[in-house]
């Protein structure tokens, strides 16, 4: 068949899935595979039974029954008859027809695409018996019913890739995955940084480790820790998996992903003001890195980032710099969003309410541009109405907190109200 090119993306969700299929050998290894292009379906599977084939690893496809669509059953009946799989010597299976199987429909009680789920979802333990990894490969609609109706199922994955897809559609099943995420929680299972631990222990061990996939899986696992650092123990983790990125990056000489790295590594550092001095520290050399790359959005974020540290830290001279630099740069690359930011910034360093209500006002401005209510209402609640009692302005902190609870009902934000109520009964 003809060759098909991969865009970067591509290239990199087809490096991820191979990394994957090679740290899974001899154990189950469930990775669903996501395409809508069935020529691009074919090349990347092609291409990975080839390179696992030169690596002495067998290559097998199951194209699931539709009178009896089991995972488990066609795998064992696979089994049966390869003496290789038997043995359990190096092997994978792609499995195939999934997304081909019948939807339900009104005349048929139990579709085939039923079944199947069905089956994925109470025949799970039996898969343990299986001791190599599997490629589902599947659509957009059946990752999603996978997510939604086989929860169990979905928490043992190892690993979802993205090809001829958008990976920002991964947002849309977040909805519907989240039930079983939370499932699987409640039961102490941690599938999403189980398994990237899993394959970065893996690639640690092999002598001829490739550095660059494992920089890419400690940032996926630090951005995992990321979304859990309420907690002391898991932003210390994140820390320390940022670190480790940050080392293999600087081997490396990637500065362009050094410098994003240290700058996810300051935010840890700062988060709910936890360690400022060393969050300057990584966004000082961010900033560094960015210049060199000529990074000019991420030169301001940093900036901005860094306004915020001095602030805190009480050198409002050092944080206005800052805090001016970043404007600049905002305004020339056209983030209205991070401009509006970098004037709340701006304005509660004011030595006068007025002054700073010029700012606010300003920010206000441009949140209504781009039509980010919630930020709008945070300025309302955090920075106008705080500019309004200091100077005196009664009237205006009441239209202020009028406007602020308007937003916080069509939002559905119930943390706005509550801002509210605990403002007014201060007056």
């Amino acid at each position: 068949m003809p060759t098909i090119e991969r865009s970067a993306e591509e290239q990199r969700q087809y490096l991820r899935l191979l990394v994957a299929l090679e740290a899974n050998q001899g154990q189950l290894g469930l990775l669903i595979a996501v395409a809508e292009n069935r020529n691009l379906q074919t090349a990347v599977i092609e291409d990975y039974e080839q390179a696992l084939r030169e690596q002495g690893v067998h290559a097998f496809r199951l194209f699931i029954n539709r009178q009896d669509p089991s995972l488990r059953t066609g795998l064992e009946q696979l089994v049966d008859q390869q003496p290789v799989l038997q043995e359990h010597q190096p092997a994978v299976v792609t499995v195939l027809g999934i997304g081909d199987l019948l939807p339900p429909m009104l005349a048929i009680p139990e579709s085939q695409q039923a079944r199947f789920l069905g089956y994925l979802q109470w025949t799970r333990e039996a898969l343990r018996q299986f001791r190599f990894p599997v490629v589902l490969w599947v659509n957009r609609k059946v990752v999603r019913l996978l997510a939604e109706q086989s929860p169990d199922f979905w928490s043992w994955r190892s690993g979802v890739f993205w090809f001829g897809v958008d990976p920002s559609d991964a947002a849309l099943l977040t909805s519907t995955a989240s039930k079983a995420t939370e499932k699987a929680t409640t039961r102490g299972l941690d599938p999403d940084i189980e398994a990237l631990m899993s394959l970065i222990e893996s690639l640690e061990q092999q002598a001829d480790k490739d550095s660059a996939q494992l920089v890419d899986l400690y940032a996926q696992l630090g951005q995992v820790y990321t979304k859990r650092s309420q907690s002391r123990q898991n932003r210390e983790f994140a820390i320390q998996v940022y670190k480790r990125a940050v080392q293999l990056l600087e081997k490396l000489d990637l500065p362009a992903e050094l410098a994003t790295s240290l700058k996810q590594l300051g935010n840890l550092y700062f988060e709910r003001r936890y360690n400022a001095r060393e969050a300057g520290i990584c966004y000082d050399e961010a900033l560094r890195l960015y210049r060199e790359v000529g990074d000019r959005l991420g030169e301001a974020n940093t900036l901005k980032a860094l306004g915020d540290v001095l602030q805190f830290l009480k050198q409002s001279q050092e944080a206005l710099e800052r805090y001016d630099e970043a404007l600049r740069l905002y305004r020339e690359v056209g983030d209205r969003l991070g401009e509006a930011n970098t004037l709340l910034g701006l304005g509660s360093l004011q030595d006068r309410p007025a002054q700073a209500m010029d700012y606010y006002h300003s920010a206000q401005t441009i949140f209504q541009q781009i039509g980010d209510q919630y930020c709008q209402g945070r300025n309302l609640l955090m920075f106008i109405v705080s500019a309004q009692q200091q100077l005196g302005d009664l009237d205006g902190v009441e239209e202020s907190l009028a406007q602020a609870e308007a937003i916080g009902k069509a939002i559905d934000f119930e943390p706005f109200q509550q801002a509210v109520d605990q403002i007014r009964s201060t007056l």
